[in-house]
């Protein structure tokens, strides 16, 4: 005969009732509730979040930098972070000498250790030397002393590395837009040289067109300069020409002025006899010096004829070249030719009256005249020896003509290597302001890419330490956390969470023997059960009210994770009872062995993909894996579709175990006891 609900709550609460008025089952009882909340409040206590605690984390700290010189200022890059370290409270940073640091490493009064070394700051500023260098921050912890202070010093020190080098990198940056200012100013002054000297090379094209129209100038006034001195050559070549012909037709008359002269000498010697009282000249020389009368005038007429057209050749060439006018040598050959040509006049008149007078007749001889006669005949002497001198210095005139005419040779071929000279100058001046006008056009060019240079470094410049500050952090992650976890507690939840129930489950049925239940009348054992069930529903409840109201985990979803956190305890109920119905002791051994396999799978500390392959696929297959996902999903991650599929899973594996069990209970188990039965007597007869 069935039970109603009325009667099976009032045998639950006799069952309760007998296990209270035990005090040992009492005590079980009380263990029972209140094991997982040990398990579950105690460790999240404990690692509630233990990077709030940092800052009580001894780290040892030597600073051996030795500083640096730079643009001579004296940098000391170590003293400036023990400065800010001073200042930073993230962790317990003392300052000390290396000795402390290593004995205290060893000892395990610091969990990590950082050394400045000495040529830090030459290092540091080593980013303007040929060869840069990485400043060195050393970084010293034992392990052995606790592995978790290690990594967790070593996240802070790369932290600090982070810092300290967006320190120098905006250092380094400024230092480059400084240079980059100077670069601009040397631009400007460089556009400005640009400027000047592209006005200076058009004012030396200018000039050179200035040159190039003297060149021309000259040029012209050459070529009429050649032609002159051709001219002046023929000129002077017929004049040689002239000369030349003069001299040889003076040869002969030369010839006879020398007898003429002879004669003369003699008449004079005839006339100082006369003058003397000596007789005349006789009869037999009568002649003979008449003869040589007529033949010295004869010669002075032909030299006279001769002399006058070597006066008149001297006047053409003259007025041919007027620049001869002023040559004192040409002055002095004309002046000759003049005196001359008046010598020779006078000869001729005298020789004629001499030749005209009568020697022979005494009384035409007067010592008077004779007297006359002599003086004038020695006058005639010295005019035929001032002829023959004349003609003489026509072998000076000859000379002076040839040279001159050799120089006016030589003065024409001059000016003709002149000429080809200021050709190849005009050539030269015309590639000169061809290459100038490229010079002031490429230069001027140039001073406008400066200008621009300088508009783009000005530009480029604007907001300076802004951009320095970008560059030195020119990444800027903006995190988006789509479901936040403030603090370890929370983030570690799911996974006590879990660990604590199934230890409960454990315990509950350690202390309920569920065989001397079994052993019971027929209807008895599901009444058990269920006070077993509201047992573990419970501690369910105290471990979350515990986890909201003691430690101050706040849940998205309060009211789903106290209804999961109750299904997820009846599941792993359903599963313990099954094995230890299946197996009874070993049952609890292969529930230990199950949690093990379980905390190392479900991802509750470690994400998936960095476990053991072997542990990822046992993943799926295993409940705890659904309870911290549901768990964190009902505690951070607010996502209800979520919680409702890991309740499903969990009513699957809880209704497995359960249907196993009932199976096992109501048919199996008694079916083996008609089997055995002979057996069981056997057993405990002995």
């Amino acid at each position: 005969m069935k039970k109603g609900p009325i009667a099976q709550w009032r045998a639950v609460s006799y069952d309760f009732q007998q296990i209270w008025a035990h005090k040992p089952m009492r005590l079980a009882l009380v263990g029972v509730l209140l094991l997982p909340l040990v398990y579950s409040y105690i460790y999240l206590k404990a690692f509630f979040d233990p990077y709030d605690n940092m800052r009580y984390l001894p780290v040892a700290v030597v600073n051996e930098d030795q500083g640096a010189v730079q643009d001579g200022e004296r940098i000391h890059v170590g003293n400036d972070l023990v400065r800010e370290l001073h200042e930073d409270s993230k962790l317990k940073w003392e300052f000390v000498s290396r000795t402390q640091m290593q004995k205290g490493l060893k000892q395990g009064s610091y969990y990590a250790g950082i050394v400045i070394p000495r040529d830090f700051s030459r290092k540091a500023v080593s980013v303007d030397s040929p060869a840069p260098l990485k400043g060195q921050l050393q970084y010293y912890v034992n392990e052995s002393n606790n592995y978790l202070s290690g990594r967790i010093g070593e996240s802070m020190i790369r932290e600090l590395e982070d810092q300290l080098e967006q320190k120098l990198t905006h250092v380094y940056v400024d230092k480059i837009f400084e240079k980059i200012r100077q670069s601009a100013r040397d631009l400007a002054q460089a556009a400005d040289g640009a400027e000047q000297l592209a006005n200076g090379t058009a004012e030396a094209a200018r000039g050179n067109q200035k040159v190039k129209a003297g060149v021309d100038q000259l040029q012209d006034g050459m070529a009429r300069l050649q032609a002159g001195a051709e001219t002046l050559s023929d000129y002077l070549t017929r004049m040689n020409e002239e000369l030349i012909k003069a001299k040889r037709q003076t040869e002969e008359p030369l010839n006879w002025l020398l007898q003429a002269k002879t004669h003369l000498h003699r008449i004079n010697q005839i006339l100082r006899q006369i003058e003397g009282g000596q007789p005349p000249v006789p009869p037999t020389n009568r002649d003979s010096v008449f003869a040589r009368v007529e033949s010295i005038a004869q010669n002075a007429r032909e030299s006279q004829a001769i002399n006058h057209r070597s006066v008149r050749l001297m006047q053409e060439l003259i007025q041919g070249h007027p620049e001869l006018a002023e040559d004192p040598r040409a002055q002095q050959l004309a002046s000759a030719l003049s005196n001359n040509g008046e010598r020779q006049s006078r000869i001729r008149d005298q020789l004629d009256q001499l030749r005209r007078g009568d020697f022979n007749r005494p009384e035409n001889v007067r010592l008077p005249d004779v007297k006359e006669l002599a003086a004038y005949t020695q006058k005639m002497e010295a005019d035929v020896d001032r002829a023959i001198n004349s003609i003489k210095k026509m072998d000076q005139l000859i000379r002076a003509t040839s040279e001159m005419a050799n120089g006016a040779g030589r003065l024409a071929e001059g000016q003709n290597d002149v000429i080809r000279g200021l050709n190849k100058l005009e050539n030269g001046v015309v590639r000169l302001q061809t290459g100038l006008e490229k010079i002031r056009d490429g230069q001027s060019e140039l001073a406008d890419g400066l200008r621009d240079g300088v508009r783009d470094a000005d530009k480029s410049l604007a907001n300076a330490d802004q951009k320095a500050d970008t560059i030195t952090d020119s990444v800027l992650v903006k995190q988006k956390n789509l479901h936040p976890v403030p603090n370890y507690a929370t983030g570690f939840a799911p996974y006590f969470l879990s660990l604590s129930l199934w230890v409960g489950a454990m315990m509950l049925y350690t202390v309920i023997d569920l065989y001397q239940v079994l052993d019971q009348k027929p209807g008895k054992e599901p009444l058990t059960l269920t006070a077993g069930a509201i047992i573990g529903a419970a501690q369910a409840v105290i471990c979350t009210a515990a986890l909201v109201w003691g430690l101050g985990i706040h849940p998205v979803l309060p009211e789903w994770l106290y209804l999961f956190t109750m299904v997820m305890s009846f599941t792993f109920m359903a599963i313990n009872q099954m094995l230890v119905a299946l197996l009874k002791n070993a049952g609890r051994f292969v529930a230990i062995v199950l949690l093990m396999l379980q905390l190392t799978s479900s991802g509750g500390t470690y994400p998936l993909p960095l476990l053991p392959e072997f542990f990822q696929t046992l993943h799926p297959y295993l409940p705890m894996t659904y309870t911290v996902h549901g768990l964190r999903a009902a505690l951070s991650g607010g996502d209800v579709a979520a919680v409702m599929k890991d309740i499903y899973i969990l009513f699957g594996f809880m209704s497995a175990a359960y249907v196993v069990t009932q199976v096992y209970l109501r048919w199996l188990k008694p079916w083996m006891r008609r089997v055995s039965l002979p057996v069981w007597q056997k057993k405990t007869a002995a």
